[in-house]
């Protein structure tokens, strides 16, 4: 459990100052469907979507998958229980917000795909929102190590 700890430690840190690890292929994923919203080459494009947005999304898939595995364990090993409970919950609140803020792309005007295709544009990997969720993580993984090693 120290070693997973370390690890998405790790990973929260660098959430702090570089943004997302998985905001490139996010990107790259929205930059495929407002292409195919454009009446692009649907076959040309799926496969694109495969070599570049495939793989990153099922190691985002496994990354969320290991740390929710993780989060049970923790459930017994904290001694206060209330931290590890509080993360779920953010995680749970997380998928809630995540589903309910899909956008479709094919109901969306020229408009609107160009308003997308700008937000893209902006090179910023790093939000307020990813920055303060990395902090979170960060002082929770920080908390964990300091409960599983003293």
């Amino acid at each position: 459990m120290v070693f997973w700890t370390i690890v998405f430690f790790a990973i929260s840190f660098y959430g702090i100052f570089k943004g997302s690890v998985f905001a490139p292929s996010i990107k790259t994923t929205t930059k495929i469907n407002i292409e195919i919203a454009e009446g692009g080459d649907k076959e040309k494009l799926g496969i694109e979507f495969l070599k570049k947005g495939c793989f990153p999304l099922v190691m985002a898939f496994v990354f969320v998958i290991a740390e929710i595995i993780y989060l049970i364990n923790a459930l017994s090993v904290d001694p206060y229980k209330y931290p590890t409970i509080a993360v779920i919950l953010i995680i749970i609140f997380t998928f809630i917000f995540a589903k309910s803020k899909n956008k479709k792309y094919d109901d969306m005007s020229k408009s609107e795909l160009e308003k997308e295709k700008a937000k893209l544009l902006i090179n910023k990997n790093i939000t307020i929102k990813s920055f303060l969720n990395a902090i979170v993580w960060s002082l929770y993984f920080g908390y964990m190590f300091y409960v599983l090693v003293f």
